[in-house]
């Protein structure tokens, strides 16, 4: 048999074709959108394109629930733009079957087209829903608003056919669209009913979740999930869920999500630099190895010595975080998170060869941890109050104030000024405020206490989640 001669140069080009075939087909994205939202580190460009991930201000033309934004610069709004509940207008939601809001809609995406083509065209974060004639007609009740906006996201769709437009599978419009949608129109999946601080397929409503996300595939292609990976309580908690989420994130993909928008925070919260760069390789590729991916991000941006310490703590916080039982929602105080990873002993003991190595650091990323970790033990101080690792110690039934409270205090103080953080949670709490509370509830307070760890029954009904009387003579302070 004769076989056709081939010529080296063709070789060539056939290993070359394979060669870059085998390349793009190790590299494809697990996630074809993917946002890592630390503004403080993923607005820089360098990020972005180091970790190939979308910037939220350069993709869309209108993102999450900011449509009051294109309505209040309108000068003449009728109120027949706003939802019809309880017959009344409320200008606390919108009307989406509502000819003029549509038409204020239609301005603003022709004003940006030419430099986005996503907009997000959701219903503002609450649950009200328009009940005007239009709206019933087109399927709402008083629970879903889905038929309105989804009639809307059609109709802008079909007239704007080299645009994407997006909405939120959440609270009204959580319920499918009744009927399959064009390929230029999706969802943003959130998935805060489900966050437990534990991988998905090991939470008791996990079938909830999985039906729910098959109900969307069914009607668009394109389903994003909005994920959440802080204790918005309180940013300096190290939240350490990168292996729960990493197994999260494949079960998402299994189950449909193509895109991915990680909800991180404004303002400073603990470790951000490295956990906006490991989640975005994580997006990138889910099947990293994500210890090294870790040791590798910690070794960029802290001192060796530090390096070392810091990525060995944190990744045994994640050991614990992935393997404890206890629930740790994204609002949590204090109590469920030394519950759930990080008992007493071994935040204090990281506290304590932290402070050791940063004596004489000026590196702000060491300098703004040494400031979490200062709170953190300040808040087990306070609600551990007599007990072990409390800020008190008992002479008969008087309490004194243990001097290493003081000195936190003022590292606190000075810490702050220093890294220029002022904050401490989602609200914008503090921590100025968070000192004068220390000072006014506690250390300005009469020292002796009669009531001091004393037996006593509590005759009246107390309230859900507040049924443990210990906590009324035990010296642990709330503010």
């Amino acid at each position: 048999m004769n076989f056709p001669r081939i010529s080296y140069q063709n070789i060539f080009l056939i290993l070359t074709f394979l060669s870059f075939y085998t390349i793009f087909a190790q590299t494809k994205p697990t996630f074809s959108y993917r946002e890592a939202y630390f503004p403080q580190v993923s607005n820089s460009r360098d990020f972005q394109l180091n970790y190939k991930v979308n910037s939220l201000d350069n993709y869309w033309g209108l993102w999450g629930h900011n449509l009051p934004k294109w309505v209040d610069n309108e000068s003449n709004i009728d109120e027949e733009i706003y939802a019809l509940v309880d017959d009344e207008r409320t200008k606390k939601q919108f009307c989406f079957s509502s000819k003029k809001l549509r038409k204020i809609i239609e301005k603003n995406i022709e004003e940006r087209k030419g430099a986005y083509k996503h907009f997000m065209i959701s219903p503002n974060d609450n649950q009200l829903v328009c009940l005007c004639e239009h709206c019933k007609k087109l399927g709402n009740t008083s629970k879903s608003a889905s038929p309105a906006v989804f009639f809307l996201l059609n109709e802008l769709a079909e007239d704007h056919k080299g645009l994407h437009f997006f909405t939120t599978a959440y609270l009204s419009t959580s319920t499918p669209a009744e009927k399959e949608q064009p390929k230029n129109i999706g969802i943003f999946y959130s998935t805060v009913n489900f966050q437990k601080g534990k991988p998905y397929n090991l939470i008791t409503n996990k079938n909830e979740l999985v039906t729910d996300l098959e109900n969307w595939t069914k009607k668009v292609s394109q389903i994003y999930a909005w994920e959440y990976v802080l204790n918005y309580d309180n940013y300096f908690d190290f939240y350490p869920n990168l292996y729960v989420l990493q197994e999260n994130l494949k079960f998402l993909n299994e189950n449909g999500v193509n895109g991915i928008f990680i909800n991180g925070s404004e303002s400073y919260s603990s470790l951000q630099e490295m956990k906006a760069a490991v989640i975005a390789k994580l997006l990138y590729n889910v099947e990293i190895d994500l210890e090294k991916t870790i040791v590798e991000e910690f070794e960029k941006r802290f001192p060796p010595k530090i390096a070392s310490l810091v990525s060995k703590f944190y990744l045994d916080a994640n050991k614990s975080f992935y393997e404890s039982k206890a629930d740790l929602n994204t609002y949590a105080d204090i109590n469920a998170t030394k519950r759930k990873y990080l008992p007493a002993p071994v935040l204090f003991d990281f506290y304590k060869e932290l402070k050791k190595l940063s004596l004489k650091t000026k590196d702000q990323n060491t300098l703004k941890l040494v400031l979490a970790t200062t709170f953190l033990k300040l808040e087990y101080l306070r609600i551990l109050g007599l007990k072990e690792f409390g800020y008190v110690t008992q002479d008969h039934n008087e309490v004194k104030i243990k001097p290493e409270v003081f000195e936190l205090l003022i590292d606190l103080e000075k810490l702050a000024e220093k890294t220029k953080i002022g904050t401490y949670n989602e609200q914008g709490f503090l921590i100025s405020d968070y000192l004068k509370n220390w000072r006014k509830e506690i250390l300005n307070q009469d020292k002796k206490n009669l009531f001091l760890n004393l037996n006593f029954e509590v005759i009246s009904n107390l309230d859900h989640g507040y049924n443990n009387k210990d906590v009324l003579n035990d010296v642990s302070y709330g503010f």
